[in-house]
């Protein structure tokens, strides 16, 4: 059984893997990680950590994408509990992920739809940018509201755009889907020029957006108010 602050040391990883000793920095984790607190002392912290670690649920390597490491209580707590020596250095520092087991869970909770989940990465050159999805319908409403309003991605250059089909698609580090739809641009700037998009067309990006990132799967409060009694 997991609970509460459990939960949130899963959700932290569910997207990306971080460095531990984040989770006790001085910036909070909704502002490191877009994801909610923990809410746990650095001592408590380094128990629930450690606990989700020998239970399989999360992974710990020394490099992020690095072979995973046995659990070990004493260098969980050098991640979180401050001494001189505190941040870890850099053969100390944990990075930890969701296992297997860990991103099951973390569904079972959250109950994602992964036809809704949007990526957007920078590609294999510098000044080349993708916007990725399981369904294609979504990713090209997406680009389109990118040329009415900032929507997380940069301005693509005329003539560069490009589909790729991925079969499967690495959506996040740990979850594979069947298929995945890839649009691939070349970019100089972040800066559209200005625009003036009616009311109408506002309307529909912020309901395009609400209704992708707002709702690709449950919410960290609703979780917690279904399961934990918060």
């Amino acid at each position: 059984m997991i609970d509460r602050a459990d939960f949130a040391l899963l959700n932290a990883v569910s997207e990306d893997e971080w460095a531990a000793y984040l989770l006790a920095g001085d910036a909070s984790m909704e502002a490191i990680m877009n994801k909610a607190s923990h809410g746990l002392a650095p001592r408590e912290l380094s128990q629930h950590f450690f606990k989700l670690w020998t239970a399989g649920l999360i992974e710990c390597s020394l490099e992020f994408s690095g072979p995973p490491v046995a659990p070990d209580f004493e260098q969980a707590k050098r991640q979180f509990e401050r001494t001189q020596e505190w941040p870890p250095s850099n053969d100390q520092c944990l990075v930890y992920r969701l296992s297997r087991e860990g991103g099951e869970m973390w569904e079972r909770f959250a109950c994602p739809d992964w036809s809704r989940f949007l990526l957007s990465s920078v590609g294999e050159q510098g000044n080349e940018w993708t916007l990725t999805g399981a369904d294609r319908r979504l990713v090209e409403v997406w680009r389109e509201s990118g040329s009415k309003i900032s929507a997380g991605f940069p301005v693509p250059l005329d003539g560069t755009e490009k589909w790729e089909i991925l079969q499967p698609w690495k959506a996040t580090y740990w979850k594979t889907l069947p298929i995945g739809y890839r649009l691939k641009f070349e970019f100089k700037t972040w800066d559209r020029p200005p625009s003036s998009p009616s009311p109408e067309e506002l309307e529909h990006v912020f309901e395009f957006q609400n209704e992708v990132w707002g709702r690709w799967h449950k919410g960290f409060d609703t979780i917690c108010a279904e399961h934990f009694g918060d």
